[in-house]
């Protein structure tokens, strides 16, 4: 069963060795298939299209796996994906799977994919700070119960 991952153009390698320029030209637009004797296919794609190619598999994956983990959580939550989502409340880990969610679905369109890696990274953060108990009860305190120290 062939599965197609992008519409691309085929051509054997005796076209390509006629018309290399035509080719090359072609495949910096759309990914370019080249059959050796019917059975082999290499293809020529532009390096910044595998580029998100396999950054839309890396991150969808990640996504589709954190969703299960989500799904088939009991009491004691635990990521394999995410690790340190185990410190984020059901409702947290919730709404970062939605963002999680919401961001892929923009960035397909976009593929500026450094914005997953800051939600990712921001949400990590939170739970670091959340991990922290001496931290958080820092942080928590209302301002005007907080002491400042006047540093020289």
């Amino acid at each position: 069963m062939d599965t197609t991952l992008f519409s691309d153009r085929i051509i054997s390698a005796t076209e390509l060795k006629n018309n290399q320029k035509k080719w090359f030209d072609t495949a910096v637009k759309t990914p370019v298939s080249i059959t050796n004797r019917g059975s082999r296919h290499f293809v020529l794609i532009n390096r910044e299209q595998i580029g998100n190619l396999v950054l839309v598999r890396e991150y969808s994956e990640k996504i589709v796996r954190y969703c299960r983990e989500l799904q088939e959580a009991k009491k004691n939550f635990k990521s394999e994906v995410f690790p340190w989502a185990q410190y984020l409340d059901e409702k947290d880990r919730q709404e970062f799977r939605d963002e999680l969610i919401a961001a892929f679905t923009d960035l397909l369109r976009s593929n500026d994919w450094s914005a997953m890696d800051d939600i990712i990274s921001s949400w990590e953060a939170t739970a670091e700070a959340l991990r922290n108990p001496e931290f958080m009860g820092v942080v928590d305190t209302p301002a005007s119960d907080r002491k400042y120290v006047e540093i020289d």
